[in-house]
Parts: structure tokens; sequence; C-alpha cells
């Protein structure tokens, strides 16, 4: 038996924080689409890089977009989840935390050269976690 837990926000925050991979949804004139991304939080927004001729490159600023993290233990039967709900837009020159050289770089694993930066700035962050409930028999 397991156990649905909401996360508050400061948990949410504390997972996103983490950085690392995690999926975005956003449409496009084609329909919805989900790419994998590596990204990096500063303050209220989820930042990442990808190429301008991409479909994110091309429709994704000003986009509504929903970006996703989690983590599950399949053995346990347990894990969360973490979802920031939002609009996609170009950082600002004024954006001091966008460090594009130092610790703060959302370096993608593709290897390729990703220049063209994004950042999702959320209105909206849930989180879920499931708690696997060991009964006595």
């Amino acid at each position: 038996m397991s156990e649905i837990v909401e996360l508050t926000e400061a948990e949410c925050r504390a997972y996103l924080d983490r950085g690392g991979v995690g999926r975005l949804a956003f449409n496009t004139p084609r329909g919805l689409r989900i790419v994998p991304l590596n990204y990096v939080t500063n303050a209220d927004a989820v930042e990442f890089r990808t190429v301008p001729h991409s479909e994110l490159g091309t429709y994704g600023e000003g986009a509504e977009a929903v970006f996703e993290i989690d983590e599950i233990d399949h053995r346990a039967e347990a894990g969360w989840s973490v979802v920031a709900f939002g609009r996609l837009e170009r950082p600002s020159a004024v954006d001091e935390v966008w460090d594009f050289h130092g610790w703060r770089n959302p370096s993608p694993w593709s290897g390729e050269h990703r220049n063209f930066h994004l950042k999702l700035s959320w209105h909206t962050l849930t989180g879920r976690r499931l708690v696997h409930q060991v009964t006595d028999r």
C-alpha cells in the first residue's frame, strides 16, 4: 500500500535546485512536444540551453510550458515528482546569476554547441511524493 503526499513549495524547490535533467512540454504548430533538457534553477526559473533552429528554439519563446522532474524507486514502490508551470522567455541582460562559463551553466549532455538560452519562469510549482507503506500481515 502506498500513500501520496503533496509536497510543499519549499520541498519542490529543494528537488528542483539539485539541477540535472528534466522534461519540458510545450506547444508548436505541429502539436505538443516533450524534450529532455539539462537545467539549472535561478530564483523562480528553470534555465537551459538549446540550439536556435530546434523546435524549442523556434517556437519556445513566449510559449506556455510545463517542466517536470522525478525520481522513481521501483523496488521500494516510492518516488517523487515536481512540475513547474510557466512561460518560456529569453534571459535578460540583467539576469546577474547567469554565469555561462561557471558552475551554473546548464551543460547539455548531447555534446552539441547549444548557445540559445531560455528559461521557464514559473507561476505554479507543484509536487507529490509516493511513499510505500509497510503493513503488518
